[in-house]
C-alpha cells in the first residue's frame, strides 16, 4: 500500500529531475536487492542461476528503459502544458491590460527598473510609456509638488520591503490639467516564497474626488438648512409638533408654549391628556391614529382652547419613517384657515413647477433600442430639431450617414456594447443625416441601459446644445482682444499685476506719464520703490489687500514720482480680474491724475471754507443715509442669495450628474431643494422691486398707453398663450401723465392678476377707459373668483393674500408694487368686485398735458 501510494504520487504530481532520478534509484535498489536474493535462495545450479541473472538485468533495462520514458513523457507533456498556460495567461494579461482604463504596471525589486507599463498610462499621464522605459521614476515628475516627497517615500518603502504602498495624489499632466490618483502595489513571489517583483494599479479618482467635494458642500449646506429649519420651526406663527408611536410629546415650537402657555420641560414626555381636556384629547389621539394606521398625511380641522375663546386649526398631521420605513412618529402643524390656505398655495405652486422641470428636461434625450433604432425621445429634442418623433419613424442611429462621415460610430457602437461614451463637441447638420432641423453645436452623451445578465436592451442618447456657448466662446476670444487693445489705448494709466507682485502688463499712458516702461518696473516692488520711495512699504501693504477683493475699490489718492522727478497726485480704482492660467490672481488698477484738481480744490477751499464744509457734511450725511438704506437691502437679498444659488446649483448639479446613482426619494429631495430655493428667490426680487419702487426717482412724462399696454402684454405673453386667454381692448387708449417703466410694470402686474384667479374656464380679459375732467380712468375687468368687500383694501399690502400659495400662485407683492406705483405717480388705483362675478381693477393717472 505505501509503495503503491508513493508511486502513485510520483506519478500524478509534476515530475522534476530529482523526482526522476529518485524513482530510478528506488526502483533499481529495490530490484538489485530482493532478486538476487531471490535467486540465490531457490537456484543451485551456477549456470542456470548466470543465466537467470543475464535474463533479469535485460528485464531491469527494459523496465527502467520502459519506465524512464513513461516519467520523462509525462515531464515534457507537463512542460508543454505549462507553456501554452503561459503563453494564454500572458495574452490575456496583454489583452486586459491594454484595454481596461487603469494603469496596471510591473517592476523588479529595483528603483531604476520598469518590466512592463500598461497604454492606459499614456491617457492618464498625458506622457509616453517610453519615457518611463527610459527612466523609471520619470513618473514621479508629473506628481503635484505637494503630494511628490510623501509618495515617493511611500514608493521607496515598498520597494525595499519596509511598507505597503497605496496611496492618492495628484498629478499635473503637460496640459495643465490636475488629476487625482490612487496608486497601489502588490507584491509578487517566486517559488521560494520570496517577493522578487512588484505590480501596481494606478486608478484616475478625479471624478470620485469631485463628486466628494460637491457631495461635502452639499452636506454643509443641508446642516446649514437644518439649523436655518430649526430656527425656523421656533419662530414660525405656526404650532409644531411631533409624538412618538404612543402618543408622547416628543417635541414642540415656542409658538406651542405661547399658545397653550407651558413649557417644552413640561409637555415633552407627556400625552394629549396631560395636557389638554379629556374630550379635546380623545380627538386628537383619533386623528393621531388615523395616521399610524393609514401611513398617509391626514389634514383636518382641529380646536383647541385659547385665553380668548377656542381657535379652530388647520392641522397637517404626518406620519414619519426611520431609516427602516418603520414608522415611529406622527407630526403635526396647525395653523389658522388663512395660513393654512397660503400654504397651500404655495404647495400647489410648488408642486407645479416640479412637474415643468421634470417633464421638460433642459437636455434633449432619445433612446434607442438594442439595434439602434429610435424609440423615444423627449418634448426638449423636439424643440430642439423642430419636429416630432413620428417624423423619424425607422431612424437608426448606427446608420447615421453623418456619423459615419464624421467617425463617430465606432464610438456608438461602443455605447451598444455596453461602454459609456461622450463625444468631444460636434457641428451637427441633420440635413445630411436625412432629417429636419436647423444645424447647431451640440454634445453628445450615450450610455447602455442592461439587464440583469448585464445585456444591453436600450441606448441612451443625450443632447445638449452647446451654439450658444459657442458662440459665446467666439464672442470670448473676440472681447479679449478688444480688452487688451482697450487697456493698452486707454487714455487713463492702467496697470494688470499679479498677487506673486509680477506687473503683467501697463499702457501707453502709464508709460507716457511715468516716464517708465515696463521694463523698469516689471514688479510692485519695483514700481513702488520708483514712485513711494520712503513710503514703499505702506503703499505695498496697501496694494497686497487688492488681490482679496470682491468687486471694484476705490483706493484713494497717493502722491507718486514719475522718472524726471516731478511729484503728481493720482486717484486709483481697482478690480479683480479672475485668475492668471497658473492659479495667481490678478488685479486691475487704474489712475486718474488729479494734480490739477487738487490745485483747483484748494484754491476754491481757501476762497470759501466755511460753506464749502457745510455742504460738504450735508451732503456726506445724505449719501451715507442713501448709501446705508441701499446696501442694507441688497446686503440681505445678497446674503439670501448666496447660499440659494449654492443650494440651487449643487442639487440641479446632483440631479443632472448622478441621477442615476440616486433613488426616487433622493431625487425628490433634490428638486425639491430646487423649487424651494427658485421660490425664495422670486419673492426676494419682488421684495427688491418694491423697495426700488419705493426709493427711486420718478419723473413723470407723456406716455402711450397703447404702446404701455403692448409691453405689459409681452411680458405675459407665455402666460397668456398656456391658458388660452381672450383679451379685448374696446377702443384705442389715450395718453397719460405716468413713468412709462413704472406704468408698464404696474399693467403687467394687473394683466397677470386677472389671469390667475379663473378657474375652469377660458380667461376673459376687457380693458377700456373714462375720462373724467383732466384724469383718465383705465379698467382691467376679468372673469375670476371675485373678491369680498371686507378683503378689498387688504388685497393692497405687502404679503397680504386672501388663497393660499397651493391653490393661487404668487409672492403676495404684486398688488402692492400696483399701489406702491400708481402713488408714486400721482394717481390712485381701486377696485369693484363680487364673489363669483370677477373683479374690475382702475387706475387713475392724469390726462396728457398739452399746450
Amino acid at each position: 500500500m505505501i509503495s503503491t501510494s508513493v508511486v502513485q504520487k510520483l506519478f500524478t504530481r509534476r515530475l522534476t529531475p530529482f523526482n526522476i532520478a529518485a524513482l530510478y534509484v528506488l526502483t533499481g535498489g529495490l530490484w538489485i536487492l530482493f532478486s538476487d536474493k531471490l535467486l540465490i535462495a531457490s537456484i543451485d545450479n551456477s549456470q542456470l542461476l548466470t543465466h537467470l541473472q543475464t535474463i533479469k538485468g535485460w528485464f531491469y533495462v527494459i523496465v527502467t528503459g520502459w519506465m524512464l520514458y513513461v516519467l520523462i513523457s509525462r515531464s515534457v507533456l507537463a512542460l508543454q502544458q505549462s507553456e501554452v498556460s503561459l503563453r494564454s495567461s500572458e495574452e490575456q494579461f496583454r489583452q486586459l491590460a491594454e484595454n481596461i482604463r487603469e494603469v496596471l504596471w510591473l517592476k523588479p525589486l529595483k528603483i531604476d527598473q520598469v518590466i512592463y507599463l500598461s497604454p492606459a498610462y499614456e491617457e492618464v499621464w498625458g506622457r509616453s510609456c517610453e519615457s518611463v522605459y527610459e527612466r523609471a521614476m520619470s513618473w514621479t515628475e508629473a506628481i503635484h509638488q505637494e503630494d511628490r516627497d510623501r509618495v515617493i517615500t511611500a514608493f521607496e518603502k515598498q520597494v525595499w520591503g519596509e511598507g505597503d504602498f497605496n496611496q492618492e495624489y495628484r498629478i499635473i499632466r503637460p496640459d495643465g490639467e490636475v488629476r487625482w490618483i490612487r496608486d497601489r502595489a502588490f507584491p509578487i513571489y517566486n517559488r521560494s516564497g520570496e517577493v522578487y517583483r512588484l505590480a501596481g494599479i494606478a486608478e484616475d479618482i478625479t471624478e470620485r474626488q469631485q463628486s466628494l467635494s460637491a457631495l461635502q458642500r452639499l452636506n454643509e449646506e443641508l446642516q446649514q438648512s437644518q439649523q436655518n429649519l430649526q430656527a425656523i420651526i421656533d419662530n414660525t406663527t405656526a404650532v409644531i409638533y411631533l409624538k412618538d408611536s404612543k402618543g408622547r410629546f416628543m417635541l414642540i415650537n415656542r409658538q406651542f408654549e405661547s399658545l397653550f402657555h407651558v413649557t417644552r420641560e413640561q409637555v415633552i414626555g407627556k400625552t394629549d391628556h396631560d395636557v389638554f381636556p379629556k374630550d379635546l384629547a380623545d380627538a386628537f389621539q383619533v386623528n393621531d391614529s388615523r395616521v399610524m394606521d393609514t401611513r398617509e398625511v391626514l389634514t383636518i380641522e382641529e380646536v383647541a382652547p385659547q385665553h380668548d375663546g377656542p381657535h379652530t386649526y388647520i392641522s397637517i398631521k404626518f406620519p414619519l419613517y426611520d431609516a427602516t420605513h418603520s414608522l415611529y412618529a406622527v407630526g403635526g402643524i396647525s395653523t389658522d384657515i388663512t395660513e393654512r390656505k397660503q400654504a397651500e398655495q404655495k404647495l400647489r405652486d410648488s408642486e407645479h413647477r416640479f412637474r415643468s422641470v421634470f417633464e421638460q428636461a433642459p437636455f434633449a434625450i432619445q433612446i434607442f433600442t438594442a439595434d439602434g433604432f429610435l424609440e423615444q425621445a423627449n418634448q426638449t429634442w423636439e424643440q430642439m430639431w423642430g419636429i416630432t418623433r413620428d417624423r423619424v419613424a425607422g431612424y437608426n442611429l448606427l446608420h447615421d450617414p453623418q456619423a459615419e462621415v464624421m467617425g463617430h460610430l465606432p464610438d456608438f457602437r461602443k455605447a451598444f456594447a455596453g461602454e459609456v461614451v461622450s463625444l468631444p463637441p460636434v457641428y451637427y447638420d441633420p440635413a445630411l443625416s436625412n432629417n429636419q432641423g436647423a444645424s447647431r453645436w451640440i454634445e453628445v452623451h450615450l450610455y447602455s441601459v442592461k439587464d440583469e445578465a448585464e445585456n444591453v436592451q436600450e441606448v441612451v442618447l443625450i443632447t445638449r446644445d452647446i451654439s450658444d456657448r459657442k458662440h459665446a466662446e467666439q464672442r470670448l476670444q473676440s472681447s479679449e482682444e478688444r480688452f487688451r487693445r482697450a487697456i493698452l489705448d486707454a487714455p487713463l494709466p492702467m496697470m494688470l499685476h499679479a498677487e506673486d507682485g509680477e506687473v503683467v502688463q501697463i499702457n501707453r499712458t502709464w508709460t507716457q506719464l511715468t516716464g517708465y516702461t515696463h521694463s523698469d518696473i516689471p514688479t510692485i516692488a519695483d514700481w513702488s520703490e520708483k514712485a513711494y520711495g520712503r513710503r514703499k512699504e505702506l503703499v505695498q501693504a496697501d496694494i497686497e489687500r487688492l488681490y482679496n477683493l470682491n468687486g471694484r475699490i476705490s483706493e484713494g489718492e497717493y502722491t507718486i514720482t514719475t522718472r524726471n522727478g516731478e511729484v503728481r497726485i493720482w486717484e486709483f480704482y481697482s478690480a479683480p480680474l479672475g485668475r492668471l492660467p497658473d492659479g495667481r490672481r490678478l488685479v486691475i488698477s487704474t489712475a486718474i491724475d488729479i494734480s490739477e484738481r487738487k490745485k483747483t480744490e484748494a484754491e476754491i477751499r481757501q476762497l470759501n471754507e466755511t460753506l464749502e464744509q457745510r455742504v460738504i457734511e450735508r451732503t456726506a450725511q445724505l449719501e451715507e443715509a442713501n448709501q446705508e438704506l441701499e446696501a442694507f437691502a441688497y446686503s440681505i437679498a445678497h446674503d439670501l442669495r448666496a447660499p440659494l444659488r449654492g443650494m440651487q446649483g449643487l442639487a440641479e448639479a446632483l440631479l443632472e450628474d448622478y441621477a442615476d446613482t440616486l433613488d426616487a426619494l433622493g431625487q425628490q429631495y433634490a428638486h425639491h431643494i430646487v423649487a424651494s430655493a427658485q421660490r425664495l428667490d422670486d419673492l426676494i426680487n419682488d421684495l427688491l422691486a418694491y423697495s426700488h419702487l419705493s426709493r427711486s426717482e420718478l419723473t413723470v412724462s407723456t406716455v402711450d398707453l397703447n404702446w404701455v399696454m403692448s409691453r405689459a402684454m409681452s411680458q405675459i405673453e407665455a402666460d397668456l398663450k398656456q391658458q388660452q386667454a381672450v383679451v379685448t381692448i374696446r377702443s384705442v387708449l389715450p395718453k397719460v401723465m405716468a413713468h412709462h417703466g413704472t406704468l408698464v410694470q404696474v399693467l403687467a402686474n394687473l394683466l397677470s392678476n386677472a389671469l390667475k384667479f379663473v378657474e375652469n374656464a377660458q380667461p376673459q380679459v376687457q380693458i377700456w377707459v373714462e375720462t373724467h375732467d383732466d384724469w383718465v380712468q383705465l379698467w382691467i375687468a376679468d372673469n375670476g373668483i371675485g373678491i369680498a368687500l371686507e378683503h378689498q383694501q387688504r388685497i393692497f399690502r405687502v404679503f397680504e393674500r386672501l388663497h393660499g400659495i397651493e391653490t393661487y400662485p404668487g409672492t403676495g407683492i404684486g398688488l402692492a408694487i400696483v399701489h406702491k406705483g400708481i402713488e408714486r405717480m400721482g394717481g390712485q388705483v381701486g377696485i369693484e368686485s363680487d364673489l363669483g362675478k370677477g373683479s374690475r381693477f382702475w387706475i387713475k393717472l392724469r390726462r396728457e398735458i398739452t399746450l
